[in-house]
């Protein structure tokens, strides 16, 4: 009996260093991180996944900021409508693709440590989240939306180097904040993705 041939997964491999610092050596971090993730895919091949040719070397880019050029490219890749891959899931009763974060938008971020400042009676660590998981699944049919694109999501399995140790669900608790006075609100995540992608990631001038 012939076993089941693998789809192909072609991989895409991105690499980024804070600095150019090193980067003139003929082997640098860039080589370093291209080489150990390039390992990895290979030791891959019977689950069908092949590298992509194309380099996506961000060199001398921080981390801090979207201004790097493979984050233009997977807008674009997701306007073209070439597939993106989220996590299967390997846990009874929950779906491909709905393991759960609480995602806080960073204006909402900011507002809630404005408040602060300006509220010096209140002190103290707090939790600070929109109080609501949601899932990946969710964080991309948003982007999609906001870019007009037909959902194109392919579901792959998770190494299973990190598997038992994956968290599924994550959640703030945000009592605290709110019984400190805190009534600011929180943005839903489809309104904030918008946002997001049609203010800023989406515009030829992302400061104007």
């Amino acid at each position: 009996m012939t076993a089941n041939k693998a789809a192909i997964r072609w991989c895409a491999v991105y690499t980024r260093k804070s600095s150019e610092e090193g980067l003139e050596q003929q082997f640098n971090s860039l080589h370093a991180q291209r080489e150990a993730a390039e390992a990895y895919i290979k030791s891959q091949r019977h689950e069908g996944w092949r590298l992509l040719a194309e380099k996506y070397d961000d060199g001398g880019y921080s981390g801090g900021n979207l201004e790097r050029p493979a984050l233009k490219r997977l807008v674009a890749d997701i306007r073209a409508g070439k597939v993106l891959e989220l996590f299967k899931s390997h846990r009874e009763g929950i779906a491909d693709g709905d393991q759960r974060r609480d995602f806080i938008y960073i204006d909402d971020a900011v507002r809630v440590v404005m408040w602060l400042l300006a509220t010096p009676s209140v002190s103290g660590i707090f939790n600070v989240g929109t109080g609501k998981a949601r899932s990946f699944k969710d964080l991309m049919l948003a982007a999609y939306a906001a870019l007009g694109a037909a959902p194109n999501i392919r579901y792959v399995d998770m190494p299973p180097s990190i598997r038992n140790s994956y968290q599924y669900f994550t959640q703030s608790d945000v009592d605290r904040i709110t019984r400190a006075g805190y009534n600011g609100g929180f943005t839903a995540l489809e309104e904030a993705v918008g946002q997001y992608v049609k203010g800023y990631l989406d515009r030829a001038d992302r400061y104007r």
